[in-house]
């Protein structure tokens, strides 16, 4: 289309196509009958080589329009693979596009008006195709040739279009200019992306195309997956595989146990009041709870000044066995304190004291025995009484823990479990079940911290399989949030580096700039809002001074809002992401997130009045007179509407990156070579995944990881009294010869450990 017309109007017949079979017509002319024409030899082919190019130029922009008019109702897919994407040091390959502007909504007006409508039909033949398909489905004389109509055979000139749904046309408008690859500056990657779609239209699917590139850049990569995405796992197993970082690889899956590694969410931390905080970040917040949950925060912060100080390291269990009752933990704190800060004699000291509490006082205690034990402590063991008693008896050996311990033990302890009810919900999810393997370091597996894998550039998956439990999905995803949002803090303060001996002489000077350069903290949350939580905000903020780079998964922005329980928060997330992807959404609210950051723009119009009269004056030669007029006009419209982000086909995308330039982009179809090289056992697990995460009624789920129904046949219950039925908890090895508490590395890999033996170990 020639650029000096005001009007586009790529919405007509290729009429070109005439103007070139008339110019080939008279080159063929002038090179068989010079003579009819006047024209010498050489003068006629010249003439004839002139309107050769000049039909050929009409003919390929015929051709141009006719290809653009027919992609208007069937583009065709494209497919790349990894090692096509490839993988830069300064940019992110996202897709393929182009820049949106005024044109191609301009376009888009003049396809929804009613004389333009065949343009959006497809063609006859097709349509008479897929008739004959459904038609014909159980006839097996037919069989064959709807079989060959289904196929995507080059000779089936009617074969199916992909069932992406949507209007392909808010892609195809933009095919009269081509794609062209849409990058994403790594540098913008500091402000962190959103990425907004419905369920099943392709938000997984970038997810891999991004890890992928961030696999094989070298950057640290976190991905967490809520629902359990067989493609994605196998996605990042392949990747790893492919640029040789598989012994980077770290499973962390809740539904398959077998092959993940364990984790403690509360046993890293750079101030103490981190664990107390991450626990009572999960309690209720609002109200009423507000108050419980302070006391829940003193409460744990309490227990875990207590293990810290004795060389222990915090984990849900422990908490979970103090919190049931304090007095245990009580005794063997005072125990252990008296015993490096008291007179020798504290052993005897006591025992007398805890003899004296066993008699009556009345008749049989000693008179000069005159501690008084108070109203709350009647509850409490001897044991306990008498190391209260030394302890308030001898000052000089009071510090801050026991002073902590000493007022929680002074509380009556029903008042005391009514108080911190709230906390053993939580616990109890965090302890039962498969979770509890997982989530309890007992040596059987190896465990990671955030920490050790950041120092190591690892890559790790994290499965919540949330299908099966979304409470303990949303309470771990949550903890893991916590403890991330800590790390990035202590990174932010003293460098990834923290806590690594320094080999050599620091450098200095030109020296210092040819240092390894730090890795990048890809974190991927997909399902973003089944993990979001207060705590990550914060993250939000400040990540990206520490190398954090969040890319964000979800549907709605209501999602998000009923998840903090709070609008004001959640727009305060929402305007922590400098960069926004779009996907087909169902929600209006949800698509004016992107449509009202655009100014309007100006359209053209073009109508055509036609009118007639008729002459009274019988004298006049004129009996009547007409006239046809065209008009063009202008008027505002918004870039973008709602509607068309409503009606996205599956895997495109409009995105504001760039400074909030509006692209329009579309991923890629997987390809099957790029997991050629996965082993059997690896498939076999995706293969489980595939079957076991459906979205089937949550009843189904119930008690399948703890007693199958005929296991419950078999059990003699009472049918009276349920109390006396005890769940399963999983035992924990000691973990008190733990001493340092700060050092979080060194036992994240105390001991070897061969993945793929003890996977083949597992299947046999």
């Amino acid at each position: 289309m020639s650029t000096r017309y005001q009007y586009e109007n790529l919405l007509r017949e290729p009429v070109e196509y005439w103007s070139a079979a008339m110019y080939g017509m008279s080159a063929i002319s002038l090179v068989i009958l010079p003579e009819v024409f006047l024209m010498p030899q050489p003068i006629a082919w010249a003439g004839a080589s002139l309107m050769a190019l000049r039909g050929l130029s009409r003919f390929r922009f015929a051709r141009r329009l006719s290809v653009f008019q027919s992609q208007l109702t069937s583009l065709a897919s494209f497919t790349k693979s990894s090692s096509e994407i490839g993988y830069s040091d300064r940019d992110l390959w996202i897709g393929k596009g182009f820049a949106w502007d005024a044109s191609h909504t301009q376009r888009l007006f003049d396809l929804e008006k009613s004389e333009n409508k065949k343009f959006k039909e497809l063609p006859k033949l097709y349509q008479l195709a897929r008739a004959a398909e459904r038609r014909f489905e159980y006839n097996s004389f037919f069989r064959p040739f709807t079989n060959f109509t289904r196929s995507q055979n080059k000779w089936n000139f009617v074969k199916p279009l992909p069932d992406v749904g949507g209007k392909p046309e808010l892609h195809s408008v933009g095919m009269w200019e081509g794609e062209q690859d849409i990058y994403l500056p790594l540098e913008h990657r500091n402000g962190h992306t959103l990425v907004l779609g419905t369920t099943r239209v392709g938000k997984t699917r970038l997810l891999e195309v991004v890890v992928a590139q961030d696999i094989r850049r070298g950057d640290v990569v976190f991905v967490f997956d809520p629902k359990g995405d067989a493609d994605l796992l196998l996605r990042m197993y392949a990747e790893c595989l492919a640029c040789g970082r598989i012994d980077d690889f770290h499973i962390f899956h809740l539904g398959h146990p077998e092959i993940s590694d364990a984790y403690n969410p509360i046993g890293s931390f750079m101030r103490l009041t981190e664990v107390a905080s991450r626990v009572a970040g999960q309690m209720p917040g609002d109200g009423v709870g507000g108050a419980f949950r302070e006391f829940v925060w003193g409460y744990v912060n309490t227990i875990a000044s207590v293990l810290v100080t004795m060389g222990k390291r915090p984990s849900y269990e422990i908490l979970k066995q103090h919190t049931e009752t304090i007095e245990p933990l009580f005794i063997e704190y005072m125990e252990w304190h008296f015993s490096r800060c008291a007179d020798k004699n504290w052993h005897k000291e006591v025992a007398q004291d805890e003899i004296e509490l066993g008699k009556d006082p009345k008749k049989d205690r000693h008179p000069d025995f005159k501690f008084k034990v108070a109203r709350e402590m009647y509850t409490r063991g001897h044991r306990t009484v008498a190391l209260y008693k030394y302890y308030k008896e001898h000052p000089d050996i009071n510090n801050i823990v026991g002073n902590q311990l000493i007022n929680k033990i002074n509380y009556d302890s029903g008042h005391m479990g009514k108080l911190i009810a709230s906390l053993q919900p939580f616990l109890d999810k965090m302890t039962t079940g498969k979770v509890a393997d997982l989530l309890i370091p007992n040596g059987d597996r190896p465990i990671f911290d955030w920490n050790d894998i950041i120092q190591k550039g690892g890559v790790v998956y994290i499965g919540l399989d949330a299908l099966s439990d979304p409470e303990v999905a949303s309470a771990v995803g949550n903890s893991m949030f916590a403890d991330l949002t800590s790390i990035a803090g202590r990174i932010y303060k003293t460098g990834s580096d923290y806590g690594l001996p320094i080999i050599g002489k620091p450098m200095t000077g030109k020296k210092a700039n040819n240092r390894p350069k730090k890795r990048k903290i890809q974190l991927h949350a997909d399902e973003f809002n089944e993990l979001i939580g207060a705590e990550f905000i914060p993250m939000l903020n400040k990540a990206g001074g520490a190398g954090i780079q969040v890319m964000a998964y979800t549907q709605t922005l209501p999602d998000i809002a009923a998840r903090l329980g709070n609008a004001d928060k959640a727009e305060q997330v929402i305007g922590n992401f400098n960069t926004l992807i779009m996907l087909r959404v169902l929600d209006v609210k949800t698509a004016k997130l992107m449509v009202d950051r655009q100014k309007p723009v100006m359209i053209k119009t073009v109508d055509i009045i036609s009118g007639s009269s008729d002459n009274s004056d019988v004298t006049s030669d004129a009996m009547f007179s007409s006239s046809t007029t065209q008009r063009q006009t202008s008027q505002k419209m918004d870039l973008l509407t709602a509607n068309d982000l409503l009606r996205l086909p599956k895997g495109q995308a409009f995105a504001l990156i760039n400074g909030n330039t509006l692209y329009k982009i579309r991923m890629p179809l997987p390809d099957p070579s790029d997991l050629a090289n996965i082993p059997q056992n690896i498939l076999d697990i995706s293969k489980s995944m595939r079957q076991s995460y459906q979205s089937v009624p949550c009843e189904q789920f119930r008690f399948n990881e703890y007693l199958s129904p005929q296991a419950l046949a078999n059990i003699d219950l009472p049918q009276d009294n349920f109390a006396n039925i005890e769940m399963y908890t999983p035992n924990i090895s000691d973990i008190s010869d733990i001493t340092d508490i700060n050092t979080d590395s060194n036992l994240a890999h105390d001991h070897e450990y061969n993945h793929e033996n003890a996977r083949e170990d597992y299947y046999g």
